[in-house]
């Protein structure tokens, strides 16, 4: 870019993926794929109908390079930091306050999986696969159990998969997900709220991530 154009940002975050014969998986999906589906994300995001802004604006990108330039968020603190801080009322607004925020995304994406797969096919990447989501989930679920070495009981593999199935056929719970909205991945600016990283990103049961706040965020740093 040899020149600022007139509505670039004041600072910009680039993101670039590098490809390898014997890439590694991660959650069934090729690692330097990942980026497409944030990139995916993305552009789901900013073609939105709507008065909120969900995420930072794509600026570029090259699909076959695995790069890709985002708008930066200035003078943004991560939700991250008033959590852990010594001011409680702070805290416990900021929460309130994005809890709105992702309730608001969840509703206003509800019925635009075909838009988001739309948006996958531009980029070369599948839609989802529900038979494939589901194996990876009892094989995970396997091991982790083989792991600790705990047996289960008929009763217990049913009630798997109950919750699968309903996981899976949400029906007008269907919508959105970040995916991994740790509060690492929440920025807090003038502006709003903005979540960012949307690798793990897709169209699944609302409540999944509804969930996530009251389960104390277990997959994030801060809480481990």
């Amino acid at each position: 870019m040899t020149h600022k154009p007139n509505n670039a940002p004041r600072t910009a975050i680039v993101k670039c993926a590098q490809q390898h014969e014997n890439d590694i998986q991660v959650g069934g999906f090729i690692s330097s794929d990942m980026l497409l589906n944030e990139w995916t994300s993305l552009k789901f995001l900013g073609d939105l109908d709507t008065e909120t802004t969900f995420a930072p604006n794509v600026i570029c990108g090259d699909i076959d390079s695995r790069l890709i330039v985002t708008e930066g968020i200035a003078n943004a603190e991560r939700l991250v930091e008033p959590i852990l801080g010594e001011d409680s009322d702070k805290a416990e607004q900021s929460l309130i306050s994005f809890a709105r925020f992702l309730g608001k995304m969840h509703a206003t994406t509800a019925g635009k999986s075909q838009d988001f797969e739309r948006h996958l096919s531009n980029v070369g990447e599948p839609g989802p696969n529900d038979g494939e989501h589901r194996r990876r989930i009892l094989a995970h679920l396997k091991s982790v159990l083989d792991h600790l070495e705990l047996s289960q009981t008929p009763s217990f593999h049913d009630e798997v998969e109950h919750v699968l199935d309903a996981m899976l056929n949400p029906g007008p719970f269907l919508s959105f997900v970040h995916g991994d909205h740790c509060p690492n991945n929440v920025l807090i600016s003038g502006s709003g709220i903005r979540l960012i990283d949307f690798e793990n990103a897709s169209f699944e049961h609302t409540l999944i991530e509804g969930v996530y706040g009251r389960m104390m965020f277990p997959s994030c740093w801060c809480a481990n």
